[in-house]
């Protein structure tokens, strides 16, 4: 579930999830990252550390978004979503989701929009 959205500048948009995210939940965060390409934004910075279950799905919606030539980065894993990007890591152990898997966030305050869904 999305729990809240907010720009960190013109390009980046960051997205607090929370609780758990498959095939049923993602609904509204397939809308979030409609909307969010419909802005123009082109980077996302996924807060995931409230997640409690994530499965394929998380990842398909980022796959999505990056096919578009955007890109995403994962926040703050939650343990649930540190065990898909393992069991989903191909032998390499390359990650499926492009960028570090793990950056800093700016703090709560800053951006300039927040928005409950």
């Amino acid at each position: 579930m999305v729990r809240a959205c907010r720009s960190h500048d013109d390009d980046t948009l960051i997205i607090e999830l929370q609780y758990e995210i498959d095939h049923y939940s993602a609904g509204p965060l397939r809308v979030t990252l409609t909307a969010a390409a419909a802005c123009g934004f082109r980077r996302l910075v996924f807060d995931t550390r409230s997640v409690t279950f994530a499965d394929s799905a998380l990842f398909t919606a980022l796959e999505s978004w990056q096919r578009h030539g955007r890109t995403v980065q994962i926040a703050q894993p939650s343990p649930a979503v540190t065990r898909l990007r393992q069991a989903t890591a191909p032998s390499g152990g390359r990650q499926p989701i492009c960028g570090s898997a793990m950056v800093s966030l700016p703090g709560r305050a800053s951006g300039n929009t927040t928005q409950e869904t």
